[in-house]
């Protein structure tokens, strides 16, 4: 007697490569999703690590008033004098027209609003802070805002009444 081998085929129901199918797109669109958002992160982290920035973010004077230096650390990027925010107004920029705002002939910036006065160096590295004399018996506070490639800096000025 002879034996017959029959080799057994799966039986495939309605639809079975249908979701077979499906799964695998599932895992492609899920693969694909993945390695487009890893891209866009990559591609949307700035380096603000060249960015200037103070060393010291905040100076306080006594009512007598007097002088303080702000150190700038530059890496890549320069920064240009944006303006002065007043803290009393909400924080409004103070107008322009009311900042005597000019370079002397050694290459210093000088900037001089109301009771203080701001020398940037030529390099950009320094800026001298002097404070006058605080006749008004009220707290007085500044915020000097500089802006580099794309982010901002600032420090506070506090004097005391």
């Amino acid at each position: 007697m002879q034996w017959i081998i029959v080799q057994r085929q799966p039986i495939l129901f309605y639809g079975q490569n249908k979701i077979n199918n499906i799964r695998i797109m599932k895992k492609f669109c899920l693969i694909i999703t993945s390695l487009l958002f890893l891209i866009s992160c990559l591609l949307s982290c700035d380096d603000i690590s060249q960015e200037p920035r103070v060393k010291q973010e905040y100076l306080s004077f006594t009512a007598k008033g007097g002088k303080q230096n702000v150190e700038v650390v530059l890496k890549r990027y320069s920064w240009k004098f944006c303006g002065l925010l007043d803290p009393e107004r909400n924080y409004v920029m103070i107008d322009s027209e009311k900042i005597e705002n000019e370079v002397l002939e050694n290459g210093v910036q000088r900037i001089h609003y109301d009771w203080i006065t701001f020398l940037i160096s030529k390099d950009k590295k320094n800026i001298e802070v002097i404070v006058d004399k605080n006749y008004t018996k009220k707290t007085r506070l500044i915020v000097f805002d500089g802006f580099g490639e794309r982010v901002d800096f600032n420090f506070r000025v506090f004097q005391a009444p």
